[in-house]
């Protein structure tokens, strides 16, 4: 539970970082993208505009490297 919501923060931050510099390349990605992250994150692009497209690329692509797709992470978030 506390590595949930310390995952959660985290793309709290990553996400304030867009926010602040509209600039997805501006973001620190944490080297292995927890569900619970990707979960948060997915749920913040709403308010990211233009620029969460870019931003949403690097989440598939970081969880593709671990043989992921965001379905499985959502998924299983929703089952911590």
């Amino acid at each position: 539970m506390v590595a949930t919501r310390a995952q959660r923060r985290d793309a709290d931050r990553v996400a304030g970082v867009l926010e602040q510099s509209s600039s997805a390349q501006a973001a620190n990605w944490p080297d292995t993208v927890h569900p619970a992250f990707a979960t948060r994150l997915l749920q913040r692009f709403r308010e990211c505009g233009e620029v969460a497209s870019a931003l949403r690329a690097q989440l598939t692509a970081a969880l593709e490297s671990k043989g992921q797709t965001v379905e499985d992470a959502i998924r299983e978030d929703s089952n911590a």
